[in-house]
């Protein structure tokens, strides 16, 4: 048997989400606390405007990063 079998664990633990999926509440900006459990986003530095939010584009260079 080949693939399949790895239950998930590597590459859906590392990827990202689209903005659409990270921006839980539909605001068009993802506050720190959607980022929380985000793998590989650092809020900090990706919020490059220092606003307290991500916009789309700082979220997708943020996640280009990782």
């Amino acid at each position: 048997m080949t693939g399949g079998g790895d239950s998930g664990s590597g590459a859906a633990r590392s990827a990202t989400p689209s903005f659409s999926k990270a921006d839980r509440d539909g605001s068009g900006s993802i506050e720190q606390s959607e980022a929380a459990g985000l793998a590989g986003i650092d809020f900090s530095s990706a919020d490059r405007d220092g606003d307290g939010k991500l916009s789309r584009s700082e979220y997708e260079a943020a996640a280009q990063r990782k």
